[in-house]
């Protein structure tokens, strides 16, 4: 059991220690290594990684189901940008702000929507949360 209370308080240092950028790293370059290299991306997500999913309850009242994933279920899945090519969906920077960053993965013409939230801790860029709002 303490072993795995250590290994649960160092997998977030692990992931800061990946990361080591001098000056603050351009969004849009991490993105693109972030979508296309799975093994980037295990480095630059801090795990267990928060999922959402967004449903409607009762009288469509709006209901958030969360979750959260672990790096061995993580890499189950291919790279964002494989997903993306395999799905006809498109990435669009919604917000980027110094320390944080939003992407939206969707598929033109249908209600498929997915919301990546990043944060930069010191220089580097890390996904923090991936929210599903598709209907």
């Amino acid at each position: 059991m303490r072993y795995l209370l250590l290994l649960a308080v160092l997998m977030p240092l692990q992931a800061q220690a990946a990361c080591k950028a001098r000056s603050p790293e351009p969004f849009a370059r991490f993105f693109a290594g972030f979508a296309e290299n799975k093994a980037f991306a295990a480095e630059r997500t801090r795990y267990p990684l928060d999922v959402w999913r967004h449903e409607f309850g009762i009288q469509d009242e709006p209901l958030i189901v969360k979750n959260k994933t672990t790096r061995e279920q993580d890499a189950a899945f291919p790279s964002l940008g494989a997903f993306a090519r395999e799905n006809g969906m498109e990435f669009t920077t919604t917000a980027l702000k110094r320390s944080q960053a939003t992407v939206q993965m969707a598929k033109p013409g249908t209600d498929w929507l997915l919301t990546y939230h990043f944060t930069r801790g010191a220089n580097c860029w890390y996904l923090e949360r991936v929210e599903d709002h598709s209907l």
